[in-house]
């Protein structure tokens, strides 16, 4: 895999969550890479590089210039990824669009919001621990694990749910892009 370098100044950065190798691959837990993958595929962006500890991949969606970022260190460590990224990038976080899977939402309903805690997901702890909270998250509903103990801890991680496959939508239908929802000047 080659080396990024940025050939525009970058106006978006979106990251999608996920923890990486073959054990997570597909999983609920990692939507976020999928819906970083899907939009890179239906934008036709270039092949995805390494960078800021991750694969990372630049092109264009509505005009803008955006890097799309899927951190290649584990969930917990994501933030070092994002941080290396708007940091090079020299990017106000609200231009900063996190993805990431939710527990408390039913399968596939979207949630897009301006800052906020991290509702106990390791990988907004880690990237709010570092840039603080004032990113655009995305939560994807992908419901709680079938075997889930709400007084245990969450096994949305864990190998054995991890190979609980979900069916995506496959639709070559097209999707609104982020700042199409307006939750922020920066994204319209």
């Amino acid at each position: 895999m080659a080396l990024y370098r940025p050939q525009h100044n970058v106006d978006h950065l979106i990251v999608g969550l996920g923890n990486p190798g073959p054990t997570y691959e597909g999983t609920r837990h990692n939507v976020g890479y999928q819906v970083v993958e899907e939009l890179a595929r239906r934008h036709g962006f270039p092949r995805a590089k390494r960078g800021f500890e991750g694969r990372c991949a630049e092109g264009a969606i509505g005009g803008r210039f955006v890097l799309l970022l899927q951190p290649t260190t584990f969930m917990n460590d994501s933030g070092r990824s994002v941080a290396a990224a708007v940091r090079a990038l020299k990017l106000p976080l609200e231009r900063v669009l996190v993805v990431h899977d939710h527990i408390d939402l039913p399968f596939g309903r979207l949630r897009l919001m301006e800052g906020g805690g991290s509702g106990g997901h390791n990988g907004l702890k880690s990237i709010t621990g570092l840039l603080g909270p004032g990113y655009v998250r995305l939560r994807v509903g992908v419901d709680r694990p079938a075997s889930y103990d709400p007084t245990s801890s969450p096994t949305t991680c864990s190998a054995g749910s991890a190979r609980a496959r979900p069916k995506w939508p496959t639709s070559s239908a097209p999707r609104p892009t982020p700042w199409s929802y307006g939750c922020t000047t920066a994204w319209r």
